[in-house]
């Protein structure tokens, strides 16, 4: 007869495919159930396994792990030292014994154990394991990943230990990030180029406002895979993601070098790099804001040393990277409107003219902006009437001071002198329309538009009504 310790260990016969198959199917349930977070349903599968073996290990090592994951380390413990009792060669069963152990005496000693272990060939993947399941239990993320990265540098697991550096740079402090660089440089230093690891070492000394350091770095890191694009194209389409990665890292440093240049109002630095950022990537809204910025500043200052020409240059660099950005569409109107009162200041009054309306479609509501336009519409219309009568005028020219004199009665529309000059210009015209040209139709618009301003003027109404019967004549002549 069995000893009762035979008995507990002894396995229950499976007497057809089918049970086999059965089994299998429990084991792999609880497994895909604990992978997914599904204790419940790990919970049945574990209970289901025991109803068909009371000796199953792998039945106890899953409710251990329930336990474990639900904090109760003492029933984890009970657990798992079933399970490695009914099958001690299990070495993953005495792995997650010792965890559970060493997560009984407090998540700190843990840590503490974990961090200690990890310097040991010896003990360090197990030293890993146990940081893991620690650090899962602690807001001190990026010092748990610090040690896991130092274990995996003893082991001589270069990826993993990469793997690690990337969630330091995630959920570190500034004191984590500060270990963390050191620790880079000591694998760039010992390894063969990696491109990842430079990316790394470049986007914690950004972090740590060292960008200088970080600048290099990246660039070293899109070099490494630029070259390796032109020697192999085994791997292109990785490659071409990594070039792609870095580029867009890098971008992320000059634009922050771009920002402290532009608030330092060193504008040339400014520019020098948010040019750099964009290059390399120009579909970047961030990267386009801040470029603008810089362009609008270098205009400003354009502005101010009577440098409109150059002005104009970097406002229209703006202008093509502004999009919405309501405050940035505001301060390159503002430059706008000052480029075109200089220009007005110096009796350029088209120049001025096309400066205000391109101000105007930015911010119409700039202050003075309507009057000031209006009032270079109106110069410039009479200007023209002083140049020639009605009479001299030929048609383009008719079109052009009508132009401006709507364009100023629209802009200020409660100036009289701007609505009579206008009404009178447009019945000039639609005579001229009338009688020279027999456009009746134009003239009928022309005399319609004086007869809107001024609805009981006698001579538009006349004239308005001459031209729709020479209209009614043409038509039936017709």
């Amino acid at each position: 007869m069995l000893s009762r310790a035979a008995q507990a260990t002894a396995p229950v016969p499976i007497y057809s495919q089918k049970q086999a198959d059965e089994l299998n199917a429990i084991i792999q349930g609880a497994s895909d159930a604990l992978q997914y977070g599904d204790y419940d349903s790990a919970k049945d599968y574990a209970h289901q396994l025991l109803k068909r073996d009371p000796s199953n290990a792998i039945a106890y090592n899953v409710l251990g792990r329930i336990a474990s994951a639900n904090g109760d380390d003492q029933q984890a413990v009970s657990f798992y030292s079933h399970a490695t009792e009914l099958d001690s060669s299990n070495e993953q069963y005495q792995q997650d014994l010792f965890v559970a152990q060493q997560l009984a005496q407090g998540t700190d000693r843990a840590l503490a154990t974990g961090a200690g272990m990890v310097t040991n060939r010896d003990t360090a993947l197990d030293g890993v394991r146990l940081l893991f399941e620690a650090g899962a239990r602690t807001s001190e993320q990026g010092t748990t990943y610090l040690s896991v990265a130092k274990g995996f540098d003893v082991l001589d697991l270069p990826t993993q230990q990469l793997n690690a550096f990337e969630m330091v740079l995630s959920v570190g402090t500034e004191s984590d990030l500060k270990e963390l660089e050191t620790l880079v440089q000591n694998f760039v230093d010992k390894n063969q180029p990696v491109g990842l690891a430079y990316s790394i070492l470049g986007r914690t000394q950004q972090k740590l406002g060292e960008y200088d350091a970080a600048m290099q770095s990246l660039e070293k890191a899109l070099s490494i895979v630029q070259e390796r694009s032109l020697e192999s194209v085994d791997d292109a389409a990785n490659l071409s993601g990594a070039v792609e990665r870095f580029s867009t890292e890098l971008a992320s440093v000059y634009a922050d070098v771009g920002q402290e240049r532009l608030n330092q109002n060193d504008l040339t630095g400014a520019e020098t790099y948010y040019t750099k950022a964009n290059q390399l990537n120009p579909d970047n809204t961030e990267i386009k804001q801040g470029f603008a910025a810089a362009m609008i500043a270098r205009g400003e200052q354009a502005i101010t040393h009577g440098q409109d020409t150059q002005a104009l240059t970097y406002l229209n660099r703006a202008k093509l990277m502004v999009g919405d950005d309501a405050s940035l569409k505001g301060d390159l109107a503002n430059a706008y409107y000052r480029m075109g009162n200089r220009a007005l200041s110096e009796g350029m009054q088209s120049l001025a003219l096309s400066n205000y309306e391109k101000a105007y479609d930015l911010n119409s509501g700039i202050s003075g902006l309507k009057r000031a336009m209006a009032d270079v519409h109106w110069d410039m219309a009479q200007a023209q009437l002083a140049e020639k009568p009605y009479s001299a005028m030929l048609g383009g020219e008719f079109e052009t001071l009508v132009k401006h004199l709507q364009s100023a009665f629209d802009l200020q529309p409660m100036r009289e002198d701007h609505k009579s000059a206008l009404a009178d210009a447009l019945n000039e015209f639609g005579l001229r329309q009338m009688n020279s040209y027999t456009d009746y139709e134009k003239a009928l618009d022309l005399f319609g538009r004086a007869k809107s301003l001024y609805p009981d003027n006698s001579t538009y109404e006349a004239n308005y009504n001459q031209a729709l019967q020479h209209k009614i004549d043409q038509d039936n002549e017709e």
